[in-house]
């Protein structure tokens, strides 16, 4: 625009107003100065144009700026595609938790059985020596007896014990007992058994029920995800145990509730990990499972069902569903402030491109608004000398006519 203006600087200058001696010279001035003129008009069009569509870029640069390129959006979401929900499904948490608990009480309830045979059988191979007073009878029978015991765990159990004999079959009953007893820290138990061993033969069978039982305390095994001590709760216990010579049989049916876990048995790991297993145990406010152990000659089965293998599961995808939208998240507010970083540049480069390009076309505007004056100015002059010339040629013209007239008036008198 700079080099157009002063082409046309030159043409305007060229415009000889003082060489105006005839009609040409004018009608020559004029069609320079017409030429210059629209040059000049459409050279300031031209500019105008050129001016709006660079205003728009710098406003497409300030809009554009504020979303993410297209390079970086690949990126992330590449990154993001990573960060897929995995399958979640914990099994047998309740069988690492409690099963250790659960086989240790059977074995040991075994082994008292177990001795409880032993004696049956050492008094049923006793000889008799002589003749027995009243062969029907065994050396030995109470019919019915009214007990009291103390546990290990000093627990007073109370109740009825029938047919404690020496011989079974001679009684034709088997031994048969039913206890109650509480204690604050133990609970309410109830525990009825029967012990036959009639015609060489053992059978047993157990039941025992354990209500309001606090687990205060209550150490857990071992498991990555949760605490290894219980702080509060309460817990029903129900067992029945059948035994015979050959085949063993046990259920257990455990039920908690109200349980809150102590957080300072967590083990040690890292503060993601420790979220995750504060979020898993808070989701567990009951514990129920349902046990049974089946053991014959040939073969040993454990069973254990438990609802704490779905709510961890469930828990854990939650969990991990939440991390993967914080990190998702934080992938994100990264890109944003690296982005921040280069957008405030950016907005420094605008401003100053802009502030410059705004002087470069304040600068031209006002050349070409001085041109035009001058172009005007020029016009306006030669536009009054063709008046001026109209009006001589004018004046000449009446004069002559008017000479004419005199001398057609002179001669008319003549």
């Amino acid at each position: 625009y700079e080099q157009d203006i002063s082409a046309i600087r030159s043409e305007v200058k060229k415009i000889n107003l003082e060489d105006m001696n005839n009609l040409a010279a004018i009608e020559r001035n004029f069609t320079a100065v017409k030429n210059v003129y629209d040059t000049s008009d459409n050279l300031y069009k031209d500019f105008l144009q050129i001016k709006g569509e660079l205003e728009g870029d710098l406003s497409s640069l300030r809009t554009l700026k504020e979303e993410i390129p297209v390079w970086i959006k690949a990126d992330y979401n590449n990154a993001v595609s990573l960060a897929k929900l995995p399958d979640v499904s914990v099994q047998n948490v309740a069988l690492m938790l409690f099963g250790d608990k659960i086989t240790s009480g059977i074995i040991q309830l075994l082994d008292y059985l177990e001795k409880s045979r032993e004696i049956a059988a050492q008094k049923s191979s006793e000889k008799v020596k002589g003749p027995e007073k009243q062969p029907h009878l065994p050396k030995f029978w109470i019919q019915n007896a009214q007990l009291s015991l103390e546990t290990n765990n000093k627990m007073i159990l109370s109740g009825q014990v029938t047919d404690i004999s020496t011989d079974q079959d001679r009684t034709g009953k088997p031994l048969v007992l039913n206890f109650k007893g509480a204690k604050d820290n133990l609970g309410r138990i109830n525990l009825g058994a029967t012990f036959d061993y009639r015609d060489l033969k053992s059978r047993e069978n157990i039941n025992l029920m354990i209500n309001e039982v606090p687990i205060r305390n209550f150490e857990l095994a071992n498991f990555d995800l949760l605490p290894t001590r219980l702080e509060k709760g309460s817990a029903m216990l129900i067992s029945n145990i059948n035994l015979t010579e050959e085949l063993i049989y046990a259920n257990l049916d455990f039920a908690a509730s109200d349980l809150e876990f102590d957080y300072n048995s967590l083990p040690e790991m890292n503060e993601q990990l420790v979220r995750i297993a504060r979020s898993i145990s808070e989701a567990i406010d009951e514990v129920n499972f349902q046990a049974e152990v089946t053991q014959n000659k040939e073969t040993f089965k454990f069973k254990l069902n438990s609802n704490l293998d779905n709510i961890i599961a469930a828990q854990l995808k939650n969990v991990i569903s939440g991390e993967i939208n914080r990190a998702k998240a934080e992938l994100q507010a990264k890109v944003q402030k690296e982005l921040d970083k280069y957008r405030a540049e950016l907005d420094v480069f605008i401003d100053q491109k802009s502030a410059l390009i705004q002087d470069k076309f304040d600068q031209v505007n006002q050349q070409i608004d001085e041109q035009k004056s001058q172009i005007t100015a020029k016009q306006k002059e030669i536009e009054d000398r063709i008046e001026a010339e109209k009006q001589k040629i004018k004046n000449q013209a009446e004069d002559k006519l008017k000479e004419e007239a005199e001398k057609l008036l002179e001669k008319l008198k003549s």
